[in-house]
């Protein structure tokens, strides 16, 4: 930790309220995953595809840069390397793994970033979302929980990210035969880290959930690519749209992943290990949210519209 790094995090320790420590603790779950994924799950499926995979595209490859570069690094939290730093209480519990990057920072500009860049004609949506977006990222060093250097490099991996998801939006909207090169490279990188993660040496005191979480990341995005690659081949999926039975929808497709990650944790992980496990259920979860749900409510659609016409 820089003696900069150091200086500023007391600096805001000495600022904090009870009404600042309430208000940040609720902020910062908006960068968390848990409510991330749904989000994305409810656009894709009811909402608004197109910015669902917008969002997709850029939280992915964040999620998973942001695991490599904790397994890379491995530098511990801020209140283990320097005990006069002490975090909010109740930040501790989502601060898992190891510091560097910020996941969280990583995830608000990889998400809220580009629902900006989607309505970038809209300019009051822009700015409420990237003042949205550094609520975030400064919550994480507000709560103790990162270093100034953790939230700032997230955020420029967030911001390069960006810019490869408008152009990879751009090349498919004109060349939509690029997909396949789309699927290929992004299986390849997952290959690649996943590799890279299990076959790495790690000190012996290494925290396991370490693996686990990068596991659990490229098992997601792979699952996912390949629900992607599917629908634009074969299934051509279209959101349900705002209704009622858009309700039902979203709450026999949100269990199935709670079921997914629940029920299939001990049989996958004692049949696979842990690392594996986690990889095979999260699989599951992407490809559920990309590809087999949608291929069940494409059919249903299809069935409907045809009884109706009879």
């Amino acid at each position: 930790m820089t003696s900069a790094d150091l200086g500023f995090l007391l600096i805001i320790e000495s600022l904090r309220t009870p009404f600042l420590n309430t208000f940040f603790l609720a902020i910062t779950r908006f960068g968390e995953e848990t409510v991330l994924l749904p989000l994305i799950c409810l656009l894709y499926w009811i909402f608004n595809k197109r910015l669902a995979i917008t969002i997709s595209m850029s939280f992915l490859p964040a999620v998973i840069v942001n695991n490599l570069l904790k397994v890379t690094f491995m530098i511990l939290r801020p209140w283990l390397r320097e005990p006069r730093i002490i975090p909010v209480e109740g930040a501790v519990g989502s601060a898992t793994g190891y510091s560097f990057p910020s996941g969280h920072t990583a995830n608000a500009v990889s998400v809220y970033g580009a629902a900006a860049q989607y309505f970038s004609k809209h300019r009051l949506t822009k700015i409420i979302l990237w003042v949205f977006i550094l609520l975030i990222a400064f919550s994480r060093v507000y709560l103790g929980v990162h270093t100034p250097l953790d939230v700032i490099v997230s955020f420029l991996i967030g911001l390069v990210l960006l810019v490869l998801v408008h152009r990879i939006m751009a090349a498919l909207d004109s060349h939509p035969e690029v997909d396949k090169t789309i699927f290929l490279i992004g299986f390849g990188v997952i290959a690649a880290g996943t590799a890279f993660v299990l076959l790495k040496p790690y000190p012996i005191e290494t925290d396991r959930m370490l693996l686990k979480n990068a596991m659990e990341a490229f098992g997601v995005t792979g699952g996912a690519l390949i629900g992607w690659y599917w629908d634009r081949r074969r299934i051509h999926f279209r959101e349900v749209g705002v209704s009622f039975p858009a309700i039902l929808i979203g709450v026999v497709g949100i269990a199935m992943i709670l079921a997914i990650r629940i029920l299939l944790k001990s049989p996958l992980e004692a049949a696979f290990g842990v690392n594996v496990g986690a990889f095979i259920r999260y699989s599951m979860i992407g490809l559920w949210i990309t590809g087999l749900y949608p291929f069940l409510l494409t059919l249903i659609m299809k069935k409907r519209q045809k009884n109706q016409h009879d």
